[in-house]
């Protein structure tokens, strides 16, 4: 889990001799029992790399006054 204050990039891998088909994130936080506080943040990019998948997240339209972190996925296949 990463807190952020503006933008945050993380990637998540699979298991030597996996390789990733998909994947993503959610934004999850602290301060507002029902999220809508996270309005103002959004995934930006949730690409594919060679042995995982990476995710970007920013705050916009003013940002939040919340704490939040995203919680990855990666979807991951026996390589051929």
């Amino acid at each position: 889990m990463i807190l952020a204050d503006v933008t945050i990039t993380q990637a998540v891998h699979c298991p030597a001799g996996k390789l990733p088909t998909g994947g993503g994130a959610d934004i999850r936080g602290f301060g507002a029992s029902n999220f809508l506080g996270f309005t103002n943040v959004a995934i930006v990019r949730s690409v594919p790399i060679a042995d995982g998948w990476v995710v970007e997240a920013e705050e916009i339209g003013g940002g939040t006054l919340f704490s939040w972190f995203l919680d990855l996925f990666v979807i991951c296949v026996d390589s051929p």
